[in-house]
């Protein structure tokens, strides 16, 4: 598993420095809403990890009713937005072909990890719950509970905080920024 996470890490890194070095936005539309989709992603991944509670307890509520793997439906979203902005055809090949090698996988090793944790529980879990794209009833029950995220809003900052997924939010400003300033460059010329 260890490699496997080590793998999905650097598989972002590598990518957003692929994308940032070869960007040549100068479509003021597709800048935009390619930052929006990418914003949209990075919601989901912090949404995400206010609940999770890796390896010590199953994870059934908020994004994880909508889907069994938001933070990583999160970091699709991400990537396509960059991907989006950045405006090069055979870079987002190589990145959607690495992320369809990679996650796949990687959600496989974790659902066999978390079948042997939990057992029956994680089975129920699974036959209700989509592996990576929300079904609308999935989501729907998933954004119905979201009228509730300020209950235990303690609990679910320290989730946050202890998940640290602040440096992906730093990270997406970053990149933004990058590309906000290529965008200017290359929508002059």
């Amino acid at each position: 598993m260890e490699i496997i996470r080590k793998l999905r890490v650097s598989f972002g890194y590598l990518s957003s420095i692929l994308l940032i070095i070869t960007a040549r936005p100068t479509s003021r539309l597709l800048f935009y809403s390619g930052s929006a989709v990418a914003v949209l992603g990075e919601l989901i991944r912090v949404w995400a990890s206010c609940y999770i509670i890796k390896l010590d307890k199953l994870t059934t509520e908020g994004p994880y009713r909508a889907t069994r793997n938001p933070l990583y439906l999160g970091s699709f979203l991400l990537m396509s937005g960059l991907i989006i902005v950045s405006m090069n055809p055979p870079v987002a090949l190589i990145c959607y072909s690495l992320f369809a090698i990679i996650y796949p996988f990687t959600i496989k090793a974790e659902s066999k990890e978390l079948e042997k944790k939990f057992g029956d529980y994680y089975l129920d879990y699974c036959a209700n719950t989509p592996v990576f794209f929300p079904s609308a009833s999935s989501l729907a029950a998933s954004l119905k509970e979201l009228k509730n995220a300020f209950t235990s809003f303690k609990s679910k900052a320290a989730n946050f905080l202890k998940n640290r997924e602040y440096n992906g939010i730093i990270a997406l400003v970053a990149v933004l920024l990058l590309l906000y300033f290529k965008f200017r460059r290359y929508a002059k010329k």
